[in-house]
């Protein structure tokens, strides 16, 4: 109505400022004409045109809180699922929106594509991830155009998929009455039909023979006959002789097969353009994952993507069909994925290949992965910032390990002034204690930032105390690089950096001390930031390669040492390297990290007919020497190498993790012929500081030989990587006596594991300490060391302080040492029972479980080597509680948790407590 009366130029009688009797009586016939006779009453008597409108308003519009309640109500409960099209879904959210608007309830542009997006069905997930993951804000206009757009694309892949399904089926019919044309029977063997239309008795090959084809029949035309597929989706066939996709851009590592013509199950023969790889997203039980498919046939003729059920079972795999359900397992029993029932075809549960899958098929994913993930405002100026770079960094939003590795809060606020020359200002922060220590025990890292440059340098630590120490050697290694002076340090108000020493020293060089203020951790965003982009890397650099987190230390290792050869907006898309050196970094080493690596062994390392290769898992860069970290899964050594052949698609963690979690349904093994010179081009000596020691080893548990040392294998001479020039020679010989763990290579290690026990020692009471009686018997302590390596786990270093037991004499030092020990019948009882109801176990471990234990003898004990306490040498010390290696130690422990626990104790076996 309004709009009419705008078209005739009369609505501003109805506002009122048009006072002319003819347009006002006008208006006033045009609202009665158009009003219902059941609504007439409510305006028969008005005068203007205003007041009918007025009446109409006051008797219909509703701005009042339940109105407001029922649209909301109304704009909330809008789905796409309740709609026809996206037209009509769009149309309803945008209609509630303008209706609140005009009773005075904003609704604003950024709330109306919120709403759009809230409403829509899981199949536009990948597109509401695209859209939320962008810095711009939400607008409803840009997200109502890429609605419809997907919408359309949508409706325009169905119908293709319906017309190519029902030219499948005509084609396959048309076939058939060919052939009957030109085909004997092979029941009666005569000519113009075919054996099921003989009029003739049937053999009973026949019978057999046309039962057989019958079923084939039945489940090719079945497939080809049912419900639109989904172009995009990939399918169970158990008829097809190979995997098949009709999409060669999901392609990796392609070959030509020279236009060969694949037979399907049903003898239909279609045409191969080429072959390769490809990454399937897949999701199990709502969790996200891949499986990686080789040997899959391109094949442009189909409208789908094929699984061929023979060639998984061919590989030893095995697939399940329960009801609706089939679940493909690797021959370990691992679960790979899953498909559902969708008319009779059975479709993986995956989500949208052509929105998430992470190939690297194009050379701009592949350098988006080896730069380890850059973002979208740096990503362009890759090519004019470096050297060695040949494509431009694909952007993060298709990237599964960018999503994983980077969703955070909003940005601090931005800093002043850029300092003028190098080390005007450094800015520095502690980042930790992290959930897992990583190879070397290492529980924080250090980071140190040049603010006129931006170069990162790293330091990994054990202990906050130690930061002083690094601050020190980068001030020296810092100066003698540059020859300038370092004037300024920036830092938060923590222990580590406001203490005495670091204190003194800042002021003995000059170095002045910028403190933020408490609480506001925006003073150091420099730093805070820097320590959020340097973890968000190396977390997708972890997510990616399929790495466990004790690997985090070389995950951020590698994170800063590709951060300072990135552009930055800062340095008007400049390198921090190039601005630290004046000189434009070379990224044409650069590897993905975690991939699998064939690394050349040298002849003297290796027998006539081993192999000159070995399997490795790339994991950095070296300091000290141009080349590449690798990490061996079968020694579990870490070590250099420069000679090396890299599988940029393919990741040994991630197999190893789960034999086939990245499934390989066809794993193709390179054929590399040995080759002298250098395959790839060394890397430039890596400035990022790792300073912490470790030990990189984890061989697998076995039993220690202590009357033999085992014979060194053939390449134990191999350069592998260390740091601070730790060895690893003898890991399997524990050291004896003290003297050999604090002279050993890991004597930091033992030295800390000594201090940890002689802590633990001294929280519960151990002994107090008194002079020597007369007569009285003081047992002899020893220290015992012991090396804990797990799987997938950092070498645990642990020593233990134990009386010598065998000096004790009966009667004297101790009465009983009876300590009882459950018996394996009420082990096994227990187990079944909780195997049958389905019960949970739980296994608990008390730290220092004997030194919990009271002792009633009266005994002394040496103080322990290493730990005399100054001025009280001659002392000795008056145990309280029991130690390990006392002949009642267990019995004093069984004591004390008896006289601790509110539980029952069984009659029949006393450590059955319930």
């Amino acid at each position: 109505m309004r709009a009419a009366l705008h078209l005739e130029d009369l609505w501003k009688c109805v506002t009122g400022d048009v006072t002319d009797e003819d347009k006002n009586m006008k208006a006033r016939s045009r609202i009665l004409l158009a009003t219902e006779p059941h609504i007439y009453i409510h305006v028969e008597d008005a005068a203007t045109a205003k007041d009918a409108w007025n009446n109409l308003a006051r008797t219909f519009e509703d701005a009042g809180q339940n109105n407001r309640i029922a649209l909301m109500r109304a704009l909330t409960d809008t789905r796409l699922d309740k709609c026809q099209s996206m037209e009509e879904y769009v149309y309803q959210i945008i209609s509630y929106s303008n209706r609140l608007n005009a009773i005075k309830f904003k609704v604003d542009d950024e709330w109306i594509g919120t709403f759009l997006l809230a409403g829509l069905t899981p199949e536009y997930d990948p597109l509401i991830m695209s859209i939320t993951s962008s810095d711009k804000p939400l607008s409803g206009d840009e997200i109502k155009t890429k609605l419809l757009l997907e919408y359309s694309m949508k409706n325009d892949n169905v119908k293709k998929t319906r017309d190519d399904n029902v030219a499948m089926a005509s084609k396959f019919q048309n076939r058939n009455a060919r052939a009957q044309k030109t085909k004997n029977c092979f029941n009666c063997n005569k000519p113009g039909h075919f054996s099921r239309d003989c009029r003739l008795p049937k053999t009973d090959a026949t019978i057999r023979a046309e039962q057989k084809r019958k079923q084939q029949e039945k489940a090719f035309l079945g497939f080809s006959t049912a419900h639109a597929m989904d172009p995009d989706a990939w399918y169970l066939d158990s008829c097809a002789s190979a995997h098949f996709t009709h999409r060669e851009d999901w392609l990796d590592n392609v070959s030509s097969t020279s236009d060969s013509k694949i037979v399907l199950a049903d003898n239909t023969k279609i045409e191969s353009k080429s072959i390769g790889s490809t990454l399937i997203p897949i999701q199990i039980d709502n969790k996200p994952d891949f499986i990686k498919v080789h040997n899959v046939v391109y094949a442009p003729e189909i409208s789908t993507n094929l699984l061929s059920v023979s060639k998984i079972i061919e590989k030893g795999h095995t697939v399940e069909f329960k009801g609706s359900r089939c679940e493909i397992k690797s021959k370990y029993g691992d679960l790979l994925a899953t498909a559902h029932d969708h008319g009779g075809i059975y479709k993986l549960d995956s989500a949208e290949q052509s929105a998430n899958i992470t190939t690297t098929s194009h050379a701009s994913e592949l350098w988006h992965r080896r730069i380890g993930h850059p973002g979208n405002s740096i990503a362009v100026h890759f090519k004019e910032a470096v050297t060695g770079c040949n494509s431009v960094p694909a952007t993060e939003g298709t990237c599964v390990p960018c999503l994983q590795g980077k969703h955070h809060r909003g940005p601090f606020p931005k800093d002043g002034k850029r300092a003028e020359n190098l080390l005007d200002l450094i800015h520095s922060d502690l980042c930790g204690p992290m959930e897992n220590d990583s190879l070397g025990g290492s529980k924080y890292f250090l980071t140190l930032i040049d603010d006129h440059s931006k170069k990162i340098h790293v330091y990994f630590l054990r202990h906050k105390n130690e930061v002083s120490k690094c601050i020190k050697d980068f001030k020296i290694f810092a100066e003698n690089q540059l020859e300038r002076k370092m004037k300024a340090l920036r830092s938060d108000n923590g222990r580590e950096y406001v203490n005495n020493e670091l204190k003194a020293y800042l002021e003995s060089t000059g170095v002045r001390h910028q403190l933020t203020i408490p609480y506001t951790p925006q003073q150091n965003g420099v730093a805070e930031r820097t320590n959020r982009t340097i973890v968000e890397k190396a977390r997708s650099l972890l997510s990616d390669a399929g790495l466990p987190k004790a690997y985090w230390a070389e995950a951020v290792s590698t994170a800063v040492y590709l951060i300072n050869r990135t552009p930055t907006r800062v340095l008007n898309f400049k390198t921090p390297e190039e601005v630290w050196t004046g000189r434009k970094p070379d990224i044409s080493h650069l590897k993905i990290f975690g991939c699998k690596a064939m690394v050349y062994v040298p002849k003297p390392l290796r027998l006539k007919w081993d192999s000159p290769t070995r399997d490795a898992i790339f994991i950095g860069y070296p300091e000290e020497s141009k080349g590449y970290r690798f990490y061996d899964p079968q020694t579990r050594k870490v070590f250099k190498g420069r000679d090396a052949v890299f599988m940029e698609t393919e990741f040994l963690a991630q197999l190893k993790r789960n034999e086939t979690n990245v499934a390989t349904f066809e794993l193709a093994v390179p054929t590399d012929d040995e080759d002298d010179e250098e395959p790839q081009t060394a890397s430039p000596t890596a400035t990022t500081k790792i300073p912490e020691t470790i030990n990189e080893e984890e061989p697998q548990n076995m039993l220690r030989k202590t009357t033999r040392k085992p014979k060194p294998k053939k390449d134990d001479d191999y350069v592998y990587y260390k740091i601070n020039a730790i060895t690893h020679e003898n890991e399997d010989e524990d050291p004896q006596t003290p003297e050999e763990a604090l002279n050993s290579p890991q004597s930091h290690l033992w030295k800390s594991a000594m201090e940890e026990e002689y802590k633990a020692l001294m929280e519960n009471g151990t002994w107090t300490l008194t002079d020597p009686k007369p007569n009285a018997k003081v047992l002899k302590t020893r220290w015992v060391f012991k090396t804990k390596r797990g799987k997938d786990q950092p070498t645990l270093y642990k020593a233990r302080l134990v009386a010598k037991g065998c000096t004790q004499i009966p009667g004297i030092h101790f009465e009983e040492t009876y300590s009882p020990v459950i018996r394996m019948e009420t082990l096994r009882f227990l187990i079944s029972m909780a195997a049958k109801y389905d019960l949970k176990i739980h296994q608990l471990d008390v730290k220092n479980a004997f030194l919990h234990g009271d002792l009633k003898e009266e005994l002394y004990i040496q103080q322990p080597t290493g730990f005399e306490q100054p001025g009280k040498e001659n002392q000795i010390c008056k145990l309280r509680k029991a130690m390990y290696g006392l002949k009642q130690g267990s019995r004093a422990w069984n004591s004390k948790l008896n006289s601790t626990h509110v539980f029952t104790r069984n009659e029949q076996d006393e450590k059955w407590n319930y």
